[in-house]
């Protein structure tokens, strides 16, 4: 998926089953609409795995914003990634992969790789608002992994990132990917890990 304009309040606004990328990557989404803002909105008991976002918009008027999730009010994102993503919070809460994780909610083995934020007043690569669990979270850009609360959200140095691969796979053992580092020439820059099958899970 390419270049599409995903409308908050029409799409997944709410979500509790399962979402599993498979690996995949959405790359250059543009995601509009009413409070929370994400590829889902609302998190509402669920889990959502294994999924890429590349170059996505994400623009709220005053809300909570995610890439992945806006507000995690129950469940759990695992090995999900966002990748030079912009966010424009309208002068509320933003996140690379979550903008709220709520006492119920968690965020594991997921990486963010140079978010930007516009008119946010508190924002975090990882996770601006933390009341859940961070678990094995890596990040690089401007500012903190999270704005607000607590969590294991480690910033990348000096492009380190195979060693981040290596612990959060730690925490993927009976997920069915894990991460590895992208040899892909032309996205590599943008995309630092990718997900490959785990091969220890059948």
């Amino acid at each position: 998926m390419s270049g599409q304009t995903w409308q908050g309040g029409t799409d997944i606004t709410s979500f509790d089953g399962t979402f599993d990328g498979a690996g995949h990557t959405i790359s250059n989404l543009d995601v509009t609409g009413r409070n929370p803002v994400g590829f889902i909105g609302v998190l509402s008991g669920g889990t959502v795995k294994n999924l890429l976002l590349v170059n996505a918009k994400l623009s709220n008027n005053e809300g909570i914003t995610g890439g992945i999730v806006g507000h995690i009010e129950e469940g759990t994102v695992i090995a999900c990634a966002v990748s030079g993503c912009t966010v424009n919070a309208g002068g509320g809460m933003a996140g690379g992969i979550a903008g709220f994780v709520d006492d119920s909610g968690s965020v594991t083995a997921c990486y963010a790789a140079s978010c930007n934020f516009i008119e946010a007043i508190g924002c975090g690569q990882i996770a601006n608002l933390v009341e859940g669990s961070i678990t094995a979270c890596y990040y690089d850009g401007d500012g903190e992994g999270i704005n607000t609360g607590d969590g294991d959200a480690t910033r990348v140095d000096d492009n380190d990132w195979q060693a981040a691969a290596e612990a959060m796979n730690k925490q993927l053992a009976d997920n069915n990917y894990i991460w590895e580092e992208n040899t892909d020439e032309a996205t590599k820059a943008s995309l630092p890990l990718v997900l490959v099958p785990n091969p220890d899970v059948q």
